[in-house]
């Protein structure tokens, strides 16, 4: 019988996400360390190394990465998506114990679409590597006994303890409730309803896009790229003018006064 599915998931032997790896390094950094030291530390480290990133195509095949929309080295990649969750302080996505959303939760599906070759990367943090695997054996060695609390903490629990969880999840569905309403009083009605080349829609569409993580303390490097969005546009099927108008309408900030203060060289 042939296994398709262990042959769809191959690439995971080699392929370690960025998102993964990032776990990883927090996981054995463990909770001396707040996030912004253990990115800070990261970057450090890779400061000077030859980093290439790769990706998963529609195949399950690992490919190198390239990033369609900016003319960026991997390295900036990298840098620009580990600076967004020193930032933050928290990866995206990411909850508490309970599966609450954390303080400053956002979400960026590029953490989980790029990664690295495992020998690469962890040859750039041996230590890392190490620290993992004794971690691993450790927890290990400790599997049965674990596993016997967990059945006594199972044969324990309470009615009490079911219904506060069951109050937890309450409490998080309201949340989650509030704000899908919140996001469907701000989301314009219509986006791509009659028109398959919706000038509104595409202009929300690159603003979240483009803007995700635009820092105005790093104006010029965080900004979306002008020139390549219009091309972009162009490509898509807008005219001229109608390329620089919706390039224009996804730029959420003043562009004329941005560079009326901008710093001479």
């Amino acid at each position: 019988m042939i296994d398709i599915h262990a042959e769809l998931n191959e690439y995971k032997k080699d392929f370690i996400s960025l998102r993964e790896f990032l776990e990883v390094v927090l996981k054995v950094a463990g909770d001396d360390y707040d996030v912004s030291d253990v990115i800070t530390w990261i970057l450090r480290r890779i400061s000077g190394e030859h980093i290439r990133l790769y990706t998963v195509n529609e195949f399950k095949l690992l490919e190198s990465f390239c990033s369609p929309y900016r003319d960026e080295f991997d390295y900036d990649v990298l840098y620009r998506n580990l600076n967004a969750v020193r930032k933050r302080g928290c990866l995206p996505g990411e909850r508490d114990e309970n599966g609450f959303l954390v303080s400053g939760y956002w979400e960026d599906p590029e953490f989980e679409n790029i990664g690295f070759i495992r020998g690469e990367i962890f040859a750039i943090f041996p230590d890392v590597l190490d620290a993992l695997t004794k971690l691993e054996g450790a927890n290990s060695s400790e599997n049965d006994e674990a596993q016997g609390r967990d059945i006594e903490k199972k044969e324990l629990r309470t009615e009490d303890d079911l219904l506060s969880q069951i109050a937890m999840l309450e409490k998080e569905n309201a949340e989650l409730r509030a704000r899908i309403e919140q996001l469907e009083q701000e989301r314009p009605i219509h986006l791509y309803k009659y028109w398959d080349k919706d000038p509104l829609a595409k202009a929300i569409e690159i603003r979240n896009r483009e803007w995700a993580n635009y820092d105005p303390e790093n104006d010029f490097a965080t900004r979306g790229n002008q020139e390549a969005i219009t091309r972009e546009l162009k490509q898509w099927g807008a005219s001229n003018a109608l390329a620089t108008l919706i390039e224009r309408t996804a730029c959420p900030i003043n562009r004329d006064n941005s560079q009326k203060n901008a710093k001479p060289d």
